[in-house]
């Protein structure tokens, strides 16, 4: 029966030991636990943030995507209008060298009488001087009889 108590005496020591020892770890683990729980919220946090910013980040890119379409859509467009344009071009090309050569010839027609009028011109101009100095002439005579 002593060796009993002994027994018994060495497991409460035990025990309270384990106690002890369960105390301390339980003290040791709180500061864990703790930044355990800052972490985990701090990594939730930054987990809310970058999903929220790939959310921003994904609409962006579709909406550039939709404005790539759109002026791709534009684009074709314009280069739809640009042939339409060209082939407008050639076919006034070909109507403006047949309007060139009728305009050769009635140019050539014109020049003639042109010549015969500028001839016509030159000796109403010759006259209308003529006639001007002789007006010039009188009125200085007209101011010397008036002095």
């Amino acid at each position: 029966t002593a060796k009993m108590e002994q027994f018994e005496l060495a497991l409460q020591d035990i025990s309270a030991k384990v106690d002890t020892f369960k105390e301390d770890i339980q003290e040791q683990l709180l500061p864990l636990r703790s930044e355990i729980e800052n972490l985990k919220t701090s990594s939730e946090k930054q987990f809310s943030e970058l999903s929220s910013n790939l959310e921003e980040d994904f609409q962006k890119l579709k909406e550039h995507d939709d404005e790539i379409t759109k002026l791709k859509t534009s684009e074709d467009e314009r280069i739809s209008r640009f042939t339409k344009l060209e082939d407008e071009i050639d076919k006034l090309k070909t109507s403006k060298e047949k309007r060139r050569s009728r305009v050769g010839n009635e140019i050539e027609k014109l020049k003639t009488s042109e010549d015969e009028r500028f001839t016509q011109l030159e000796d109403a101009i010759d006259k209308l001087k003529t006639s001007k100095e002789k007006r010039l002439s009188r009125v200085e005579n007209e101011i010397e009889k008036l002095k």
